[in-house]
């Protein structure tokens, strides 16, 4: 008997496996953004915050918690500001998409900032810490404690290994300042030499003392109570020599070398006032003394100016030089045959200075007083 074949072709359709419970997942990565100092943002600096936010969800629930006593400056892409956090709220999402706000440290910041949040059922990812910039041997920190001025601090790589007692400098900038404080960092001056470790080699005593830095605020020039209160603020939280105190700083801050020293001598072991002075215009070319010369005949200090300088002309800090010597004062004085504005660059490159100052202390003087003049 004959039988049929039939033949049986079974097709096998292979599906590539899919995990379905990944249909309508969403994820989310926090960013923070903008400029740093060595990983600190500037306290009262705008911060610039993204987050980034994937998948494939019919609608979701973006929200940010930022830290409660942080301002937030601007928020974009329809977020809405309540109860101090942000919320998003994404319909017929699919793909990508940033969200962006900004927001701001507090001026007078003592705790690191926390941020939290959450995309649906999901914890926000990246980072969620601004850290709050905290004094950190051999670095240079922004401090905002809460005073008018807030300032820069510099402390030795070895402070804190000991009970050591370290000298300290005063450094006020030129201006009038614009910007944040950022400023000092650019300006010239202590804050720019100590940002760039090289100078370690070229002028190795700069690093060996306490460097504070205060920021003026913009359009303002230096009052001596405001910075009295950066002065005695760090005294009183740091180990500083209180025998090796000086103070210097670079056209409005040379005025407010002179100016400081003058207002608080009993403080001060030694001063270098750079394209400043210590008097002021009266009418045309007469000079009147803006600090009461007779308070700084017992401090050692050394001036530098340039010949021909036209923002503050060298004629200024000669009066201040020449009065303070008809007094008896403890004065020398560098001028520049070839500089104009700009003699600090060349002063502050020169480790002559520092080792000068590391000379002078309060209890004892140095009896040296000349005049010097390279024109």
């Amino acid at each position: 008997m004959k039988r049929n074949r039939v033949l049986v072709i079974i097709f096998l359709l292979v599906v590539p496996f899919t995990d379905v419970s990944a249909w309508g997942t969403i994820q989310a990565e926090r960013a923070f953004l903008g400029t740093t100092y060595d990983d600190f943002y500037l306290p009262g600096n705008h911060i610039p915050v993204r987050i980034k936010v994937q998948g494939e969800p019919g609608s979701i629930t973006v929200i940010e918690q930022p830290p409660a006593d942080w301002a937030i400056d601007r928020v974009v892409s329809n977020g809405v500001i309540a109860d101090d956090r942000i919320t998003w709220n994404l319909t017929e999402f699919s793909g990508s998409i940033n969200l962006r706000y900004a927001i701001t440290m507090p001026l007078g910041a003592t705790q690191d900032g926390v941020f939290s949040g959450n995309v649906g059922d999901s914890e926000i990812t990246g980072p969620n810490i601004i850290y709050c910039p905290k004094p950190t041997p051999g670095k240079q920190i922004p401090q905002n404690t809460g005073l008018t001025y807030p300032y820069w601090l510099y402390l030795p790589e070895d402070y804190g290994k000991g009970e050591q007692k370290w000298p300290m400098i005063l450094f006020l900038t030129g201006g009038p300042t614009s910007g944040g404080m950022d400023w000092e960092l650019n300006a010239g001056g202590l804050p720019e030499m100590l940002k760039d470790a090289s100078n370690r080699e070229m002028v190795p005593e700069l690093f060996q003392f306490i460097v504070v830095s205060p920021h003026c605020p913009e359009g303002t020039w230096w009052s001596n109570p405001l910075l009295f209160e950066v002065f005695s603020e760090v005294l009183s939280k740091y180990n500083v020599d209180s025998s090796r105190i000086y103070v210097t700083g670079v056209s409005m801050g040379g005025f407010g070398t002179w100016s400081f020293v003058g207002a608080y001598p009993e403080w001060i072991a030694a001063a270098i006032p750079i394209c400043g002075a210590g008097v002021k215009f009266k009418e045309g070319n007469i000079f009147v003394p803006a600090v009461n010369l007779g308070n700084l005949v017992s401090i050692p200090i050394w001036a530098f100016h340039g010949a021909k300088d036209t923002v503050v002309p060298e004629s200024m800090d000669a009066e201040t030089v020449n009065g303070l010597l008809a007094l008896g004062g403890n004065v020398k004085y560098t001028v520049y045959p070839d500089a104009g504005h700009d003699s600090f660059t060349e002063t502050y490159n020169n480790p002559e200075v520092y080792q000068w100052l590391l000379q002078q202390r309060k209890s004892t003087p140095s009896a040296v007083t000349f005049y010097e003049n390279f024109r």
